[in-house]
């Protein structure tokens, strides 16, 4: 069942997809404060930002199913931001290592709603065309990741991050309430979807595989690129702003993403942004300057093509009283990616310094286009 007469609902959840996001990067531009002020290694600060996405590994696939279960998709996102929200004001007020390491749960466990609601309602909206409904979509996620370090940049040079933290509590909150007065989706929970929880295709779990070593791979790099620049004797501010540079090519790459993977076939495309993004990361390692810059930004914008074309091809794959199970299950990875990749890169960079890490990274890159091969077999087949 499809709700209609709905023709805005993309636009609600692509400004909804922007602040839900915006929390997802606004963590590493801060971390060259938190270091030096809590005396942190980098594997500590990798742990720091990985708490924020840990606890959505577990809970994204669990929510998606009670919501198709129970019909509770609307309640739900306003839960889960409301949750947000008022973390992100506890975390304005962490003094220690592990306050902000506890406050960083809770707002990772606010982040834990969005994405297997939202992806799941637009690919139920916008059946024949979700790879250019997700794609507009990601242009709010995309954009938050690009905003985030610059709304950092605008606090640190004003009110300073505590107080800004605090205004992004307001804005959150009243979000909530937007979203509880205005947003119309499908909210009809399905029978069949109580015993299929585990049920899902091999080829949803390798392509959730083939996304997540990728990501771990980038997202490993962007953790501590902000910190790699100012090693290097960039300032702060500009740092920062070179980092959200990398990430705002997502704006454009995401519905350029969806419409190919509405005209073009899917696993192709898979194939096709492996033998972009591999290369770019590795060339990254290797070279420095204008060159490393333009590297890392082909790498930022593969990974970022991947996102629509990915979601759609697992609406494909898996069942409407599945969807939001499905869709879950692969974002826990890439959430879970988003766990790994600083931990692992700040263990690297302990042990084998900024360069050997992210050449390190590539080999991950590369277990992530083997995961690909047995979903394009298998579609042959």
């Amino acid at each position: 069942m499809k709700e209609t007469g709905n023709e805005g609902l993309i636009y609600s959840l692509t400004f909804t997809h922007f602040i839900n996001d915006l929390y997802q990067n606004i963590m590493p531009p801060l971390l060259p404060l938190l270091t030096a002020s809590l005396a942190l290694s980098y594997l500590e600060g990798g742990i720091l930002i990985t708490s924020v996405t840990l606890i959505s590994v577990i809970l994204q696939p669990v929510i998606g199913h009670f919501a198709e279960a129970r019909g509770q998709k609307k309640r739900l996102l306003v839960l889960g931001f409301t949750v947000l929200s008022c973390s992100v004001f506890l975390f304005s007020f962490s003094n220690t290592y592990y306050s902000f390491l506890g406050t960083a749960l809770l707002i990772g466990l606010g982040l834990s709603f969005y994405h297997p609601l939202a992806m799941s309602s637009i690919s139920d909206r916008y059946e024949s065309s979700k790879g250019k409904a997700l794609g507009i979509h990601g242009i709010g996620g995309a954009f938050g990741f690009f905003s985030g370090p610059l709304i950092l940049n605008l606090f640190l040079y004003t009110i300073g991050w505590r107080q800004g933290f605090r205004v992004l509590f307001v804005a959150t909150f009243l979000l909530s309430i937007f979203l509880l007065k205005r947003l119309k989706i499908f909210d009809e929970g399905y029978a069949e979807a109580r015993g299929l929880i585990g049920n899902v295709a091999s080829s949803i779990v390798f392509l959730g595989m083939y996304n997540a070593f990728f990501v771990v791979a980038f997202v490993g790099l962007m953790a501590f690129l902000p910190s790699f620049y100012v090693l290097k004797g960039i300032p702060l501010i500009t740092s920062n702003f070179l980092f959200a540079l990398v990430w705002s090519v997502g704006i454009i790459a995401q519905p350029i993403g969806g419409l190919l993977s509405d005209r073009f076939e899917r696993k192709s495309l898979m194939i096709l942004y492996s033998f972009l993004f591999i290369p770019s990361l590795f060339l990254f390692s290797l070279t420095s300057g204008v060159t490393a810059l333009l590297m890392i930004i082909v790498a930022s914008f593969t990974v970022r093509l991947i996102t629509p074309g990915l979601i759609a091809y697992v609406s494909d794959l898996s069942r409407e009283e599945n969807r939001a199970y499905s869709i879950g299950l692969v974002w826990s990875m890439f959430q879970g990616s988003l766990a790994v990749g600083p931990i692992l890169t700040g263990l690297l960079i302990d042990r084998q310094g900024f360069q050997g890490a992210f050449t390190s990274l590539t080999v991950v890159a590369m277990l992530g286009f083997f995961c690909l091969l047995p979903v394009y077999k298998k579609q042959e087949t």
